[in-house]
């Protein structure tokens, strides 16, 4: 048995085991309806299974919302890039009157907008799924784990939910996420609407001895204006109609901090603020600790799986990492793919009968 430091990366699959509307094709099959509620209906299905085929070669998962929405955030990168190239290749200038240059710019124009509402239509809804909702599942997890962790332990979660957090909050007694901790300071989300938040810290530290909370891929409560990037508490973004209902609407300018796109596009995105941070203190945990959990992740990020890969080569202690999935998947030579060289143990059974798995026994610390 190997005591020791604690991490662990939490995904998806706790927020299923919480509320199963939080799947992925659950999700996805609530969002296609509200995208299509336009003057367009059916053909903007059409249209963006036609778009996810040509990007992605026609491997796109259609009960995937990051691969209908991610190849709209890749089309308008692209489109701006294409802006720049035009008006260099004409001499005429960006902020020219070319006509090529200000059709490319109105075409990055509506493929942000479209993608922006998207991924609000998609953080709506897991807000609405993920508060007040669900069985204790999740409560009992982090009710065990902090017996068996301790503070200094790391929750990574790649979830947009703030299920993770509540349970560090309850049941951790010293704990800091990526937020700075500084005095709230007020901010105007909307015409006539105000809300306090903290800044999201610019330093990737964050002290040893407390539970470091961090969203690798963003959160509901994390948003961005310009250079400003900041934490909202959860209750005073649902005023009536609510944050994202205003965002849908076009009414705000601040824009979800969230890494919701497909795999190409989250590759590029994890490397910038305050993503790259977050990884940054992940990484550093991995390295410090002897025991990881790794539950409900499906081993479906590359940009996770490398630095889960190169910790687990390049550990210079004995590590101990029980995986706990529900049902064949991942495949046991997934998860070997991934971790290299330390002690895997994985359970199948899920969240909900895991406190009472001999697995579990055997990875905690009595």
């Amino acid at each position: 048995m190997i005591d020791g430091p604690v991490t662990a990366l939490i995904g998806n699959g706790l927020s299923i085991a919480y509320n199963p509307g939080m799947s992925c094709p659950e999700l996805t099959k609530s969002l296609l309806p509200l995208l299509e509620n336009s003057p367009g209906g059916d053909d903007v299905r059409r249209a963006l299974h036609n778009l996810a085929d040509k990007i992605t070669a026609g491997t796109a998962d259609g009960d995937d919302f990051e691969q209908l929405l991610g190849p709209v955030d890749v089309a308008a990168g692209a489109v701006s890039a294409l802006e720049s190239l035009a008006a260099a290749y004409n001499g005429t200038g960006a902020a020219s009157g070319d006509p090529l240059v200000q059709a490319l710019r109105m075409s990055t124009e509506f493929a942000d907008k479209f993608y922006q509402v998207g991924v609000s239509h998609v953080l709506k809804l897991v807000d609405e799924r993920s508060h007040g909702k669900g069985n204790d599942v999740a409560d009992k997890f982090f009710r065990a784990l902090a017996e068996a962790a301790g503070d200094g332990c790391c929750l990574a979660t790649l979830n947009y939910d703030n299920l993770l957090i509540s349970g560090a909050l309850s049941h951790f007694s010293l704990k800091k996420d990526l937020a700075d901790g500084l005095e709230p300071v007020e901010f105007e989300l909307t015409a006539g609407h105000t809300a306090k938040g903290f800044r999201l810290r610019t330093s990737p530290f964050i002290d040893s001895q407390a539970c470091a909370v961090l969203a690798l891929h963003g959160s509901l409560s994390w948003l961005r204006r310009g250079t400003e990037y900041v934490k909202f508490g959860m209750p005073s973004l649902r005023y009536d109609p609510g944050f994202w209902a205003d965002c849908i609407e076009q009414k705000t300018d601040w824009r979800p901090v969230v890494v919701l796109t497909n795999q190409s596009q989250k590759s590029m995105r994890v490397l910038e603020y305050p993503f790259s941070m977050a990884y940054q203190m992940f990484t550093e945990r991995l390295k410090r600790s002897s025991r990881w959990l790794i539950g409900g992740y499906g081993f479906g990020d590359q940009c996770v799986n490398q630095v889960l890969r190169h910790a687990s080569e390049s550990a210079t202690h004995a590590i101990n990492c029980l995986v706990v999935t529900y049902g064949d998947h991942p495949t046991q030579e997934v998860i070997d793919e991934t971790l290299q060289g330390i002690h895997v143990s994985a359970y199948r059974g899920g969240f909900s009968a895991l406190l009472t798995a001999s697995e579990w026994r055997d990875w905690k610390v009595v």
